[in-house]
């Protein structure tokens, strides 16, 4: 892996932390939100961002998956497959 992949890398690693924290406080975002009358929006967002870094994930495991970089993939694959399950379990 070059400088580049792994700096990809550990931004993704980050943006999957921040995901996870995100999850952690969805109750008291989305009670805030509806009480505050942009719950549509807030759903709206919530829903464009997680498709957006699933996207994102999947562009680079095929670059990865392109370069012959198994390893590589095999990251994000993980990161992939645990951004979705994250989707799910708390929306």
């Amino acid at each position: 892996m070059n400088t580049k992949e792994r700096s990809l890398l550990l931004f993704f690693i980050i943006l999957t932390a921040i995901h996870v924290l995100f999850c952690n406080f969805y109750p008291p975002i989305y009670g805030y939100m509806n009480i505050h009358g942009h719950l549509l929006l807030f759903l709206m967002l919530t829903k464009l961002i997680r498709v957006a870094i699933l996207l994102a994930i999947i562009g680079l495991g095929f670059t990865q998956l392109q370069q012959k970089n198994k390893k590589g993939m095999l990251t994000y694959l993980a990161l992939f497959f645990f951004n979705l399950i994250l989707m799910f379990l708390f929306s």
